[in-house]
């Protein structure tokens, strides 16, 4: 198991603690979320500089993204943790741009799974890295918001989706 290392970022939705690994970043976890054994991490005190700068980016971004600021994230993703399906799904949403939606059918038609809706949908519900892979983008296929597994629900969901709607350039 490669070591990991954390940083938290102070939003204002509350404290988000980032990992990463020597590959990238493996996981987010909303405010007051507990990180799993299998993600047990050092603090950012102890990693190496690269992986300090990739945790501080993010962690930026992240605040700024809530903060209302139109943001790209652009850390690189350890997504080794995950399937080979998961991976070309959350690899495709994560070109997604702010403020454009897709469908689960899309999504799982750009992984090269057309009929692979619902498995998708799976694989959104346990997201390892929520808001930086934007699976709030993602709505069923008659346009209705479809289920969010994140803290808050489908109202973050709809709240996530009018900050983008609404991004005041700071």
């Amino acid at each position: 198991m490669p070591k990991l290392f954390r940083i938290s970022a102070a939003t204002s939705m509350g404290g988000f603690e980032i990992v990463a690994s020597s590959a990238g970043l493996r996981r987010v976890c909303w405010p007051g979320e507990k990180q799993s054994a299998d993600l047990k991490s050092l603090p950012v005190s102890k990693a190496p500089a690269r992986i300090v700068k990739l945790l501080k980016a993010t962690a930026k971004q992240l605040t700024d993204y809530l903060a209302g600021k139109r943001v790209r994230f652009n850390g690189k993703l350890d997504l080794s943790c995950q399937s080979p399906f998961a991976q070309k799904v959350l690899r495709e949403l994560a070109k997604v741009r702010n403020g454009e939606t897709i469908t689960y059918g899309e999504l799982a038609k750009r992984a090269g799974s057309a009929k692979a809706a619902r498995a998708v949908g799976s694989i959104l519900a346990n997201n390892p890295l929520p808001i930086i892979i934007p699976c709030h983008r993602v709505l069923s296929s008659g346009g209705s918001l479809g289920g969010y597994s994140g803290l808050g629900g489908l109202e973050l969901k709809r709240r996530l989706l009018r900050l983008e709607a609404n991004p005041c350039d700071k």
